[in-house]
């Protein structure tokens, strides 16, 4: 993974809540100064809303689609080796099992976990 495949942002939600209600949030924390090309996220974002969102601010949408999709949308599988990197992520038995009691502290251990990751 390098600097053009480098996570930018993330939302943490409770445990019982989706993901995608909070995409429009996590696409907010991207700055104007860091222009992003794609988003590579799960199939768990894969929706025509979403879609139409990411083709509107000219990022290209990089989702695998769900089951139940009729139309099949093609995406760059190169690209969304980025998504894998939370794969790698909950390897590490801290984030995975999230033993961390506050929110504050969760992320702080991501981070970290994040930085030893990169260093590898």
């Amino acid at each position: 993974m390098g600097v053009e495949s480098t996570p930018l942002a993330f939302v943490l939600t409770g445990g019982q809540a989706g993901d995608a209600p909070v995409f429009g949030l996590l696409v907010d924390q991207i700055v104007d100064e860091c222009p992003v090309d794609f988003i590579a996220t799960d199939k768990a974002y894969d929706s025509d809303a979403i879609r139409e969102l990411l083709v509107d601010l000219d990022i290209c949408p990089v989702i695998p689609l769900t089951a139940n999709r009729i139309e099949p949308i093609p995406h760059d599988e190169e690209r969304y080796k980025v998504e894998r990197f939370f794969g790698k992520l909950k390897r590490f038995r801290r984030i995975g099992t999230r033993y961390d009691k506050l929110a504050i502290t969760f992320m702080a251990s991501v981070h970290l976990t994040y930085s030893l990751i990169m260093i590898r």
